[in-house]
């Protein structure tokens, strides 16, 4: 038996005040909760479950995320590059393209790289797909849709595709390469910042441009055959725009009470401090209030600030059916007044991993196996 438990993704708008008193200006944010997946193997005919509690605890904001990665980070596969099992079907002269029903990135560059996604092209130096995908499925994340690397001209390319039903901001979008088998990061190229993909649409990058077809060219995209290609989103403590201004976490108030209650601990520094008790509001918080000079240094000004909060559902005893969807608890948005930020970028994303304890078959018994 197999289930999957979504979390969401939400559309939020936060009050942003000029900090020169002027006009207040409104900007869209978003964030995109965690996916869990658990996999039952169940013996028999044994098809209902049963859960325990469900906790939700919220990482740092914008942290840098894997979104799809070709190749495997660390390893060097020598001049001919990763080889599938297909025509051309390799990344090393060759130009390949996502399958249609392909909609999620391969985040985990630490596995073996599997081409079976991906359709090679019959001609070396392929370049009449470029700047066009379609897919048959629906995705909430930007994807590599199509990977160009021809020796002799050295032209390369790099197709990102939007499968989602919604417009993406470009900002804090990268390509990363690591070259010949390295662990670290050879080379960042940084997405156009003021550009917006709209939903199932492309963007290409490119080493030369290609009439019609290139959004942004750069000549570091010069990675060969046996480099590591990764698309990624977020910043780095020190560069770009790591988290949030006045980035707060809390646990509580608890009970499922007021969300805005005082909570029963926060933190400036450290989401850890959510940790223990899944019976309450965990929240993090974000943005210099109305009014204040400096970040929050009070519960009651933490209170004034914007961010989210997440109450995880408690045990029922109940049980579930296979594919019967059930509540994973419940989610706010703090929508209060706080002022533009001056020193840092717009908040892209912040992580919402989702635990659910004490799953049982309904004979009582411990799943056989789960990932």
């Amino acid at each position: 038996m197999f289930f999957k438990v979504f979390a969401f993704s939400v559309f939020c708008i936060d009050r942003l005040i000029a900090e020169s008193g002027g006009k207040v200006k409104k900007r869209t944010k978003w964030i995109i909760g965690g996916v869990l997946i658990i996999s039952l193997i169940v013996v028999g005919s044994v098809y209902a479950f049963q859960k325990g509690n469900v906790d939700g605890v919220w990482g740092n904001i914008d942290p840098v995320q894997n979104l799809d990665v070709i190749g495997k980070i660390g390893e060097n596969p020598g001049a001919g590059g990763w080889v599938g099992a297909g025509e051309n079907l390799r990344t090393y002269n060759a130009t390949i393209s996502r399958n249609p029903n392909i909609c999620y990135g391969d985040p985990d560059g630490s596995n073996p790289f599997d081409l079976s996604g991906y359709t090679g092209s019959e001609t070396i130096g392929d370049l009449t797909g470029l700047g066009s995908h379609s897919a048959t499925c629906n995705g909430n994340d930007l994807i590599i849709s199509e990977y160009v690397h021809v020796a002799s001209s050295g032209q390369r390319a790099i197709e990102i595709y939007n499968p989602s039903d919604y417009a993406i901001s470009l900002l804090g979008y990268k390509i990363q390469i690591y070259y010949d088998g390295s662990t670290n990061v050879g080379r960042t190229i940084e997405l156009t910042t003021n550009a917006t993909l709209p939903k199932h649409d492309v963007w290409v990058v490119s080493y030369t441009s290609i009439s019609g077809v290139t959004d942004q060219q750069t000549n570091n995209l010069n990675f060969t055959g046996n480099d590591v290609v990764a698309l990624v989103r977020g910043g780095v403590a020190g560069s770009d725009y790591t988290g949030a201004e006045c980035d707060n976490w809390a646990t509580g108030p608890a009970g499922g009470l007021d969300p805005n209650g005082s909570p029963t601990a926060w933190s400036q520094d450290d989401p850890g401090v959510q940790t223990g008790s899944n019976e309450d509001w965990n929240q993090v918080r974000y943005g210099r209030p109305e009014g204040q000079g400096s970040c929050p240094s009070t519960t009651a000004n933490f209170l004034k600030q914007s961010g989210f909060g997440f109450d995880g559902a408690m045990a029922t005893g109940e049980d579930y059916q296979k594919n019967q969807p059930f509540v994973l608890g419940v989610f706010c948005h703090y929508n209060n007044p706080i002022y533009a930020q001056t020193n840092k970028g717009k908040l892209q994303s912040v992580p919402l991993n989702v635990t659910v304890s004490g799953l049982l078959c309904d004979n009582g018994a411990e799943p056989i196996g789960s990932d």
